[in-house]
């Protein structure tokens, strides 16, 4: 089996992007914890899952932005990644300013 073959096949499966969804987002609470690494990785990698369990229960001729090959599913994972990316650095940001003042800033 060639690797384009082997990407064809792993990279459209409902069940990589949930296992690599929830690996990233362990990782983000084990190690990180800043929200900025792989918290939109796994939030990236859940919604890629979301969109081809979209397309596996609708008909192909309904929606026309669904990926179909690999390639596609790796740009939309990537598109997630960077909106997740933007919406967490914007929540995060704004309930910075909400909150009570810190006694070590001077």
């Amino acid at each position: 089996m060639s690797l384009l073959a082997t990407l064809s096949y792993w990279l459209l499966l409902i069940e990589v992007w949930l296992i690599l969804g929830l690996f990233f987002v362990i990782l983000e609470v084990t190690l990180d914890g800043s929200m900025v690494i792989f918290l939109p990785l796994g939030i990236g990698s859940f919604m890629n899952g979301a969109i081809l369990k979209i397309q596996h229960s609708t008909p192909m001729d309904s929606f026309a932005f669904l990926p179909e090959t690999w390639e596609q599913t790796l740009i939309s994972f990537a598109i997630f990644t960077v909106l997740a990316s933007v919406t967490l650095r914007f929540v995060v940001r704004h309930k910075k300013a909400d909150s009570t003042p810190d006694v070590n800033d001077y």
